[in-house]
């Protein structure tokens, strides 16, 4: 019974909107998604994608900013991280997501960087550097530890 009042219960506008703004958004880049990488591999990187968006927008500063970016802009967003495998969200997000100007911004974080170079087999390495520091750059080989 209990069921039936939830289901008759009318649902707020502003959650029912940002439903199908969420659902043609996630079709946009599974389309994407598929196109890129074929039927089922698009199909899971765009689930995995889906999830990890709707974390990043819930846990936003103003989440409601995510859902005045245009679609095109969200879903290039999700596409570029399914494509990189660089993920919003969580403690150590790999990328960021920008809502500025009605577009969504997809920034990548130092976090990002060094996963994608550790994938092309190279490193780097992250030193703090501070106003009134002196920066010098060795290019090449240094063998004067």
């Amino acid at each position: 019974m209990s069921t039936e009042i939830q289901n008759n219960r009318p649902q707020d506008p502003a959650v029912l909107a940002r439903q199908k703004f969420g659902n043609t958004v996630n079709a946009m880049a599974e389309r994407e998604l598929i196109a890129l990488f074929g039927t089922d591999t698009g199909k899971q990187a765009a689930s995995r994608v889906a999830m990890a968006f709707r974390s990043a927008a819930a846990t936003a500063k103003k989440p409601g900013a995510f859902y005045e970016c245009s679609m095109e802009s969200v879903a290039n967003a999700m596409a570029t991280s399914a494509f990189t495998q660089i993920m919003p969200g969580g403690p150590y997000p790999g990328c960021f997501l920008v809502p500025k100007g009605g577009v969504l911004g997809w920034w990548i974080t130092h976090r990002g960087i060094k996963t994608l170079a550790r994938r092309a087999g190279q490193s780097v390495e992250t030193i703090p550097y501070f106003d009134g520091d002196t920066l010098t750059i060795n290019r090449g080989r240094d063998y004067g530890f």
